[in-house]
C-alpha cells in the first residue's frame, strides 16, 4: 500500500514563502513589505585550533565594507 511521501517535505511552502533557514517569518524585509536584497557572502579565513573550536572560544573580526550614500544613493563622488 501506499505511505511514503516521495521525498516531499510538507514545510517547503513556507521556506519558499518566507525564504527558509527558519527564523522570523518577516525577517529580510524592509519597513515597507519589500523584500531586501542580500549581498554576497563573505568568506575571511580564521585561524582556530581544535582546542578552541571544542571550549567554544570567541573570536573577533572586523570587516570594511563599501555602502551607498543614503542622501545621494552614490552619485556624488569625493
Amino acid at each position: 500500500m501506499g505511505g511514503g511521501g516521495g521525498g516531499h517535505d510538507p514545510f517547503d511552502i513556507f521556506s519558499s514563502l518566507f525564504g527558509g533557514g527558519g527564523g522570523h517569518p518577516f525577517e529580510g524585509y524592509n519597513s515597507r513589505g519589500r523584500r531586501q536584497r542580500r549581498g554576497e557572502d563573505v568568506v575571511h579565513p580564521l585561524k582556530v585550533s581544535l582546542e578552541d573550536l571544542y571550549l567554544g572560544t570567541t573570536k573577533k573580526l572586523s570587516l570594511s565594507r563599501k555602502a551607498l550614500c543614503s542622501k545621494c544613493n552614490g552619485l556624488v563622488l569625493f
